[in-house]
């Protein structure tokens, strides 16, 4: 036999926290992988039954007395939560002898406890479906905006990259222009420095021409 513990995917020794948590679950998983159906509709009927019993202790420990097979205590409504109209109407009907007019109205008020509890815990349902998804928005966003500072952050490493590439570029061709003029500025001096040797060359030459010429001179006068 299928429990309202089996529908929801829990054990018997499930915490409060735990059977809410399952309900969600369950409850968006139907709406994800059913199509808008009465089957899909009965499923998640079934599913808001089972949190309305199990996330009331009262009703929840009236369900495991029921599969423990113990017989049920009767059926009256607690004193915290039951309206002073009804109060007043149980009183008159224990004076007017209404039994079964007390217990009908008893279980219409159940009924309209359980129905306000479904329509409670679906409405939580509902808000945390919500939470969710403004979670989702909120974490959408702060991925976007991640994207767009790393984006950013390359763009600036892009452009460090290319301005140092220009810097070593043009560095590298200032270097090769003054090699350049060194070497035209040395070639120029040893140019010169030729010159000037070879100019001094000559003037040896004609001194020592010049020199021949006197010494022959004066032989010829001696002689």
């Amino acid at each position: 036999m299928t429990t309202l513990y089996d529908l929801l995917g829990l054990s018997k020794n499930a915490t409060e926290d735990q059977v809410k948590h399952a309900f969600i679950l369950q409850s968006e998983q139907i709406a994800a992988t059913t199509t808008p159906s009465e089957e899909g509709r009965n499923q998640l009927i079934a599913v808001r039954e089972a949190y309305a019993i199990l996330s009331s202790p009262s009703r929840r420990q009236a369900y495991d007395r029921k599969l423990a097979g113990i017989p049920a205590a009767p059926d009256v409504p607690e004193p915290a939560r039951t309206p002073l109209w009804v109060v007043g109407l149980i009183a008159a009907l224990i004076v007017g002898g209404g039994a079964y007019a007390y217990q009908a109205q008893a279980k219409r008020t159940a009924a309209q406890r359980e129905a306000m509890e479904l329509a409670r815990t679906q409405a939580e349902a509902e808000q945390a479906q919500q939470q969710a998804q403004a979670e989702e928005a909120k974490l959408e966003r702060e991925r976007l905006a991640q994207a767009q500072r790393d984006q950013e952050s390359r763009r600036r490493e892009a452009e460090s990259a290319r301005y140092e590439g220009n810097q070593v570029h043009r560095s590298l061709e200032y270097q090769a222009e003054r090699d350049a003029q060194q070497k035209e500025q040395a070639a120029r001096m040893a140019k010169n420095d030729a010159q000037r040797e070879e100019a001094a060359a000559r003037r040896r030459v004609y001194e020592q021409q010049q020199a021949m010429q006197r010494a022959l001179a004066l032989r010829v006068h001696d002689n």
